[in-house]
């Protein structure tokens, strides 16, 4: 019970400033929206960065032990976060969280940098030494980790479990679907609050039939995601999805309708996501040996958590800075964006990942 508790709160804690981030800007509304979003992207950076050495660590250590660690740091960030008086401390102490919840959830500087990058490429430049040092960083650091970790002894990231090319491709299509998965939570909350002027408590109720909707498909849905039948599910999921956002960008515009321009589209990205999200961490272990089990859980995790900090960072940058703020067109671009990305989610996903012709635990798959 306790260990579900804690799970709730790491996933919920990177969605809940989605909904209150209107009003965070209103706050300190002479700080730059680009400076606002690292209340958002640290704590996925944060998180995926520390996933695989939190696991290692518990490891070590004793899950238990380590998981109430977690939680005592991740109530003293959430309590600093809650107190903050000012942009930087709001920063930092979700960053602290970040730490408890890898912690509870058994690269940082690449991810960093890449987030940077996205985030202040519009404000900066695109071809300003700043924003191309950054790109530079990236393919730098990432070479590094690779190098280290396919010639250390005992690496964090074992490279060897992407020789399984299900895990690889899934983990990939798990990175890119969750990148427009991550831009829409923050996406929708904000359109009702700048565009419709809707009140932080009116929008989090408008955002609840979603997550219910995922909840009850996921549910149905698993119990037919066994063996060849997991692919085509991920892949009409993905679709609904997309065909959920695109509906958003062509419908959804300055007058409010929620009944008819909304929820009939956002239902249908919830069946969608309700059908690929947690079949396609399912899809990434099948065949992966059961002693490499927990790294390359721990490793696809990771990888949803940095499609996360991506969606937010290039959502923003989509959208542009905050005069635009309640523009029904910058929200238009955003999801046009984001279905382009779910598309080529399905597309690479359908593919690449090898079909399934046996049961899930056969080891000829």
């Amino acid at each position: 019970m306790l260990t579900s508790f804690g799970q709730f709160f790491v996933i919920f804690d990177s969605t809940v400033l989605n909904v209150g981030f209107a009003s965070i800007e209103k706050d300190f509304s002479n700080v730059a929206r680009t400076t606002l979003a690292w209340a958002l992207t640290s704590y996925s950076i944060g998180t995926a960065s520390l996933l695989l050495l939190a696991g290692r660590v518990a490891d070590l250590f004793g899950r238990k032990r380590v998981f109430l660690v977690g939680i005592s740091i991740f109530a003293i960030g959430s309590l600093g976060a809650g107190l903050a008086p000012n942009v930087g401390i709001l920063i930092a102490t979700r960053a602290v969280q970040s730490v408890g919840g890898a912690l509870m959830v058994p690269t940082s500087i690449a991810l960093a940098l890449l987030t940077l990058g996205v985030l202040e490429g519009e404000k900066w430049g695109w071809t300003s030494p700043g924003i191309l040092a950054s790109f530079v960083g990236v393919v730098l650091f990432g070479w590094i980790v690779i190098r280290r970790s396919l010639t250390h002894a005992e690496p964090l990231l074992d490279m060897s479990i992407f020789r399984h090319r299900r895990f690889s491709t899934a983990s990939i299509a798990t990175f890119t679907l969750n990148l427009p998965v991550a831009g829409f939570w923050f996406s929708a909350p904000l359109f009702f609050q700048t565009v419709w002027d809707w009140s932080v408590l009116k929008s989090g109720f408008a955002i609840m039939p979603t997550p219910v909707i995922i909840f009850l498909t996921a549910t149905i849905a698993g119990r037919f995601s066994d063996g060849a039948l997991i692919k085509p599910i991920i892949a009409t999921g993905a679709v609904c999805c997309a065909t959920g956002i695109i509906g958003l960008a062509l419908f959804l515009d300055a007058e409010a309708n929620y009944w008819m321009h909304y929820l009939p589209f956002a239902a249908i990205y919830g069946i969608g996501l309700g059908l690929s999200w947690s079949n396609l961490t399912a899809a990434a272990l099948v065949g992966i040996d059961h002693e490499k089990f927990g790294v390359a859980n721990g490793t696809n995790l990771t990888f949803r958590q940095v499609g996360g900090a991506m969606g937010v960072a290039m959502s923003i940058a989509v959208a542009g800075e905050s005069r635009v703020l309640g523009s029904a067109a910058a929200f238009h671009r955003v999801w046009l964006v984001l279905s382009i990305w779910m598309i080529a989610t399905v597309i690479f996903f359908t593919l690449a990942y090898p079909k399934i012709s046996a049961a899930p635990g056969d080891p000829h798959n």
